[in-house]
């Protein structure tokens, strides 16, 4: 009777304990879900964030490459700009050397229309200054360039002087006589051959540079 008075009691502690254990899996249970249901919400916006991340890194690295590139195009701009300011002045010079060297041509192109056979052409040098290739040029203007001769006068080239100017006058040739004021002598000279050859050759002009001092 002891022996199944203990075995009872065993029993009843056996359905307590299984009872107690249903009131706290009926608390628990639903505890569980719930965390299983929040890790489950936590892991879905954890993907979803990660998903984000990479998204936003892959735009900053869009801004980035787009960054370096607007800064290479603003170089590369100021570098055309500076070129284009370069080619714009260099252009104004040119147009203006153009201009200078039209007006050049047309103020000799007018010293050749009033010149003449018989009248010799003076230009009374200023420092630096020197009409020979600019009489060269008009000379290849107007048919002569080949019939074009220049002798600078000095010391001893009177007699060069003579035999040039006479094949000019015959043959219808331009010369250009440098430096009347180095040989002053040969200015009479010069002055007795063109009285005496009162019918040159229609082409022939002569050309004559001196200082001011003569």
């Amino acid at each position: 009777m002891q022996t199944i008075s203990k075995a009872g009691f065993g029993l009843l502690k056996f359905v307590e304990a299984v009872l107690g254990y249903c009131v706290v899996y009926k608390e628990v249970k639903p505890k569980q879900e719930r965390v299983a249901a929040l890790e489950k919400e936590y892991n879905t916006a954890k993907k979803y964030l990660d998903n984000i991340n990479k998204e936003l890194q892959r735009i900053e690295n869009t801004l980035k490459d787009l960054n370096d590139s607007y800064v290479e195009a603003m170089r590369e701009r100021q570098i055309l700009q500076e070129e284009t300011e370069i080619m714009q002045r260099r252009l104004i010079a040119a147009d203006k050397l153009i201009t200078g060297l039209s007006s050049e041509n047309k103020r000799f192109d007018m010293i050749y229309d009033q010149s003449s056979p018989g009248t010799p052409v003076i230009f009374i040098l200023s420092p630096g200054s020197d009409p020979t290739s600019e009489l060269m040029k008009l000379a290849d203007r107007w048919g002569a360039g080949p019939k074009f001769k220049y002798l600078s006068l000095g010391q001893g080239q009177d007699k060069a002087a003579v035999s040039l100017l006479v094949n000019a006058i015959n043959r219808g040739n331009w010369l250009m006589l440098q430096n009347c004021h180095l040989l002053i002598s040969f200015i009479r000279t010069l002055e007795k051959i063109l009285d005496k050859n009162t019918k040159p050759h229609p082409d022939f002009r002569l050309w004559l540079t001196t200082d001011p001092t003569l």
